[in-house]
């Protein structure tokens, strides 16, 4: 009997979206077919016994989170952590030139009544909070939280940040969700004050972007149709909200779209309904398309409908798994889920069902359009059970808010490099050659992509284990700040990074120092300051070197007795419990990398560099931010990276890193050789100067702190002296108007 290899048709005769043609090419192996039969029984058993109703699954998720919140034990506290934190940070202060405080907001002081109106409507627009301007982007919550919820969520966030002493309940939010159904976003904090008559203070006014222009030929091809194509919403919606297996579109970074249009039209990512719609248009008309979807904000129709385990689904994409080498979801697309343009997609209030299914087509091999094969390797490090989970997970998010037009100028850059490395360059080639040779397995189980991952590690406590005392507490304020320092430190911090970046899965994973290795050996003797250092001597220096201090606020880092090392300390010690003290432990520092015979190139470097690691740093090094400006890939080199006196610029230390943790996820992808060189071409940049140099010359500098080190300070490289450091910021950076 031959299957039917022509693509499926809905009720309407067009192709099914939900179809892709991969389905039915090729015989199964009869042992692949008596497993596939164990695993579907198996998998059935397992959903019938696991699958509970979305609504039970929620309230459980948040009653657990309010066991393990040692903050408060007030209602709506476990939500506040689960919903606004990542944004509004757990201690109310926002985020520094992009999200505002809700401490002190003339909004929150109003109640828990305005605080659910905005809650159900959200805001796109510029708002003002005390004395500074936002670019107010914040989603609407009425499509992922009951009355209920958000009447506890509200009178938690009026009590704790705007002293308030009123309380709503779920008929009032109910009876304001009815007023505001229809109601679009409120455009910034002007509207607020106008439809409210509310004493908030001076607002900026609201200034319309321009609407994306679109010609009559891509107007039609939307909403009606051109020949053969069919149209955009017919599948998509009007609103490009998508449906089930159909993405959402609304809000999907521009450079985003055009790349999956390229990628459908080429090959690269297949599905027979979306190969004809693409077939004659032109790059325009894909801009136009990018700019249009991009551009919209519709309330969010996605739900949990797979019966994952949502806890386990937000572990992921909060998380990751770092024993099988899974970074987690937002650590690439973005601390809320809303994507960083042009490789990684929005993935909040996306269907669940087109989730996991993009997910499974990345196991099977079917989908292969990420760069470095990021996802496919990813999707295979994670179970069934995982996949349904976090895609359950995400469409439970709101949506992300209006996005932006691309910025022409770096998506040329990106796409530029993007297309280099994944087919211009000798050294890709021949690496993807030996992966689909067989010399280097493609295909990998969970426990096959561990790598050296956590497996035969020290092994530290999990975030449930946090003690719900005054401790714990301090703890989390302690993974707070090692999550974002820029944020929750940044009076301290002159650049755009955080512990984390250095230091991955919060400080765990080993080989990339992590902080239970490190805290069992201190104090110690460091030959970098011939000094016995304390724990918190060697934090100072972090602050000093790799976060740049000098270019901060405060213009150094935080002095000695300081708040910030205690709760540091204290998540440091948390982490390192039950391990042996005084003892180097498997995992310790960056690890080693053999040296070569060939020594290192930062010419070579360049091309490694444009293969593995622009995707996510950009082209320029510089890194790549979310849509609130907040750094998602970290900048390795320029202004905003370490300065010249921190580990990293040393060549050996930079190499090791690379070796045991990069590209992301895939640790051991590069050879020694190619570490190296990446390594030096990294450091071949200009950086802030060393902090040390201060009255001295670079030559100077580099005799007293830099001699014998493998570092460029103080050499000349493409007819360039190293060490003069960046130009000094006009003003500190992170200051505010």
């Amino acid at each position: 009997m031959t299957a039917d290899k022509s693509p499926r048709k809905d009720e309407a005769g067009r192709p099914d979206e939900n179809f892709e043609p991969y389905e039915l090419h090729g015989k199964m192996p009869w042992p692949l077919m008596a497993i596939a039969v164990g695993l579907g029984i198996w998998g059935a058993a397992t959903l019938f016994d696991t699958r509970e109703d979305v609504a039970a699954a929620r309230n459980e998720r948040v009653a657990e989170s309010r066991v393990a919140t040692a903050a408060s034990t007030e209602p709506g506290s476990a939500l506040f952590v689960a919903r606004c934190s990542t944004c509004h940070q757990p201690d109310g202060m926002g985020v520094r030139g992009a999200i505002p405080p809700l401490a002190g907001s003339a909004f929150v002081a109003q109640g828990p009544e305005l605080v659910s109106t905005i809650l159900l409507r959200g805001i796109d627009g510029p708002i003002r909070v005390g004395n500074y301007n936002f670019n107010g982007h914040m989603p609407s919550f009425a499509s992922v939280l009951t009355d209920a919820e958000i009447g506890e969520l509200s009178t938690y966030v009026a009590h704790r940040f705007g002293k308030s002493s009123e309380t709503i309940e779920a008929a009032a939010v109910a009876k304001l969700r009815g007023e505001v159904v229809d109601k679009a976003s409120f455009k910034g904090g002007t509207e607020i004050a106008s439809s409210t008559a509310l004493e908030l203070g001076s607002q900026p006014p609201f200034v319309a972007q321009t609407a994306v222009s679109l010609s009559p030929d891509v107007s039609t091809m939307i909403f009606t149709g051109r020949g053969e194509q069919w149209a955009c919403a017919s599948c998509h919606g009007d609103l490009g909200q998508g449906k089930e297996n159909v993405p959402r579109l609304a809000g999907l970074p521009a450079e985003y779209i055009v790349k999956q249009i390229d990628d459908f039209h080429s090959g690269r990512r297949q599905n027979e309904s979306m190969k004809i719609v693409v077939a004659s248009l032109t790059q325009e008309e894909k801009r136009q398309l990018g700019e249009y979807y991009a551009g919209l904000r519709v309330p969010s129709n996605a739900k949990p409908e797979l019966g994952g385990d949502l806890a386990r689904g937000e572990a992921l994409a909060l998380h990751g798994d770092w024993s099988r080498n899974v970074p987690a979801c937002f650590s690439c697309h973005g601390p809320s889920g809303f994507g960083v343009a042009p490789e990684f997609p929005a993935l909040a209030a996306q269907h669940a069902s087109y989730t996991a299914s993009q997910l499974a087509a990345w196991v099977g091999g079917h989908r292969n359009n990420s760069s470095l094969d990021l996802m496919g390797r990813i999707s295979r490090a994670l179970s069934d059970a995982d996949r349904r989970a976090v895609a359950d997970y995400l469409a439970s998010l709101p949506p992300v808010p209006a996005g932006k037009p691309a910025d022409p100028q770096k998506g040329r850059i990106a796409r530029m490099w993007i297309h280099a490395a994944g087919a211009g360059l000798i050294v890709a080639a021949l690496g993807a050659l030996a992966y689909e040779s067989g010399f280097i397995p493609s295909r990998q189980t969970a426990q096959d992509t561990a790598g050296h991952a956590t497996a035969g590690f020290f092994q530290p406590p999990t975030d449930d284990q946090i003690p719900n005392d005054q401790f714990g507490a301090a703890v989390r304020r302690g993974q707070a700040i090692f999550m974002n320092t820029s944020t929750n430190a940044s009076l301290y911090v002159g650049n755009g990074l955080s512990c984390s970046n250095c230091h991955l899965g919060a400080g765990r994973q080993p080989f990339s120092a992590p902080m239970w290795a490190a805290w069992v050996q201190y104090p110690k003797y460091r030959s970098k300051n011939k000094q016995i250092n304390t724990m918190e001597d060697r934090v100072q220096g972090c602050f000093t070197f790799s976060m740049n201090a000098q270019h901060s606020v405060k213009g150094g880092p935080p002095p000695h007795g300081d708040d910030i090392y205690r709760d540091l300390e204290s998540y440091f010690f948390w982490l390192a419990t039950n391990a042996p003290t005084n003892k180097e432990l498997e995992g310790v520092g960056f690890g080693k990398v053999a040296k070569t015979e060939l020594g290192y190139s930062p010419e070579r470097g360049a091309q490694v560099f444009a293969a593995n690691c622009a995707v996510c740093h950009g082209g320029d090094g510089q890194g790549q931010k979310d849509i609130n400006g907040r750094y998602v890939f970290p900048p390795l080199w320029g202004a905003s990276s370490y300065n010249w006196g921190a580990g990293m610029a040393r060549i050996d230390t930079a190499a090791a890193f690379i070796k045991h943790n990069m590209p992301l996820s895939q640790p051991g992808r590069l050879t020694d050789q190619d570490a190296w060189d990446v390594a030096a071409y990294i450091n071949s940049f200009e950086r802030p100067k060393d902090a040390r140099q201060k009255g001295k010359t670079i030559e100077e500098t580099r005799k007293q702190y830099h001699d014998g080190d493998q570092i460029y300070y103080g050499q000349t490289v493409n007819g360039v002296l190293l060490g003069v450091g960046t130009p000094d910021p006009e003003r500190p950076v992170g200051a505010v108007d």
